[in-house]
């Protein structure tokens, strides 16, 4: 059965490292919200998945959740 690992974190350095961990877990996929707390800029949000994704060797689903975060992440 498919597992999809869930990811949320407030820096890019910590987020690479958990997604990490989470992939060593055995999961199938990542659903990573975007990093809350702090406002963050559609440039931003691009580098910061793009910095996971590239950490990584899974599929990369984003979690849009801007009432949760404050952050919402556009087309």
């Amino acid at each position: 059965m498919p597992v999809i690992g869930g990811l949320g974190e407030t820096s890019t350095s910590r987020a690479v490292r958990k997604a990490k961990q989470i992939q060593e877990a055995g999961v199938s996929c990542l659903a990573a919200l975007p990093p809350f707390y702090f406002f963050a800029t559609q440039k931003h949000l691009v580098a910061y998945f793009s910095e996971i994704a590239s950490a990584i060797d899974l599929p990369l689903y984003l979690y849009d959740n801007p009432v949760m975060t404050k952050n919402r992440i556009l087309a």
